[in-house]
């Protein structure tokens, strides 16, 4: 087992952040962090502007920090999260769903838009203290290797999370990233379902509108590097989280010339994924669409910069966040012009549904 005689577990509990990509390990700071507007060379940082990008000072710090394996991580908390919680769920309005796809399919008709993504959130209420949060990461942490873990929070408030979507990775190499494009869903909440995960797959692959949707995505990266490097992308895959299987496909681009962090943050996000597929609408436009305003840091990305000057950044979905006893879980999904109305409506509760089942809060 890792050495944790030096991990104040109460204070991080309280004042703290976590971060593991894929099959790797944890990442664990507390303590009062200090926010800076720009990443300071040779430091751990966390990344954590708002969606919008509006964050004034996005970088952070923290005193103190660890890296341990996520099994150790895991057997460490198995002796301190044996209480369940019990979350009071409050289902989102339809209507307000229901305005936003008819406002989607409206642009897309005048062809203003080939894809946007509006978000809804079902509220909680349920204590959010320590042992709260020790229960979430624990049960995160029992979960496949494609969960990639996340997360910040203070005594009042914070956001946690296990996402499986890279937004961004710049290597020690400088010139070198790698992003995906992950779009494309098909829910696996049926039991008594005649149809078997094969049958799932083939289904996933063969669907004319989730395969354009991914398409869609996979040009809107390409489109966002065009300028700046040479892009290889991969044959697209199933990727299979929770109660749901999705279309991935690896992107890695050479670029001509070294990027930073904010800079490649601010070329890809967010990428026709999470936002509007036309560039020339711009972020902005998402605002016009219902849980804007209080969306926090849904969608947001969420990175790690290590020392070493390598960058580590997802995409912050597939999570809970919370104020007080307070709890918002969101959940999106792609409308384009094949869309169903009552289909997406069932794709937002069944990602809900799967951060429910990761975090154990059903």
């Amino acid at each position: 087992m890792g050495n944790f005689s030096n991990f104040d577990f109460e204070s991080f509990l309280k004042s703290g952040a976590i971060f593991s990509p894929k099959g790797s390990k944890v990442v664990l700071c507390w303590g009062k962090p200090i926010h800076y507007a720009a990443r300071k060379d040779k430091q751990l940082m966390f990344y954590t502007p708002d969606f919008y990008l509006e964050t004034k000072k996005p970088w952070m710090t923290y005193p103190h920090h660890i890296e341990i394996s996520r099994n150790d991580l895991r057997f460490f908390l198995e002796n301190k999260s044996s209480q369940s919680f019990h979350v009071t769920w409050k289902n989102p309005q339809k209507d307000d769903f229901e305005d936003d796809f008819n406002l989607i399919q409206s642009e897309i008709r005048e062809h203003h838009w080939d894809k946007a993504v509006p978000i809804v959130f079902e509220e909680g209420h349920c204590k959010t203290e320590s042992k709260f949060r020790s229960h979430a990461i624990n049960n995160l942490l029992k979960v496949s290797n494609n969960v990639m873990i996340y997360g910040k929070w203070n005594r009042n408030q914070g956001i946690l999370g296990g996402t499986p979507e890279v937004l961004c990775i710049k290597t020690k190499s400088k010139n070198s990233v790698f992003t995906v494009a992950l779009a494309g869903t098909l829910p696996l909440n049926n039991k008594n379902s005649k149809y078997t995960f094969k049958d799932n797959e083939q289904k996933l692959l063969h669907d004319p509108k989730e395969l354009h949707e991914h398409r869609i995505v996979i040009r809107g990266i390409q489109q966002a590097f065009k300028d700046y490097g040479k892009v290889n992308v991969s044959s697209t895959h199933l990727l299979k989280f929770s109660n749901l299987i999705h279309l991935e496909t690896h992107i890695r681009i050479k670029l001509h010339e070294e990027m930073s962090a904010e800079q490649l943050v601010r070329l890809l996000h967010p990428t026709p994924a999470l936002g509007i597929s036309h560039r020339k609408a711009g972020i902005q436009s998402l605002k016009r669409l219902h849980c804007q305003e209080n969306r926090g840091e849904f969608g947001a990305p969420f990175g790690l910069a290590w020392p070493d000057g390598s960058f580590h950044c997802v995409v912050a979905i597939r999570n809970i966040q919370w104020r007080g006893s307070k709890i918002y879980l969101g959940s999106g999904c792609g409308i384009v012009k094949k869309s169903l109305l009552d289909k997406e409506w069932k794709e937002l509760q069944a990602k809900r549904q799967s951060v429910k089942n990761l975090m154990g809060l059903n």
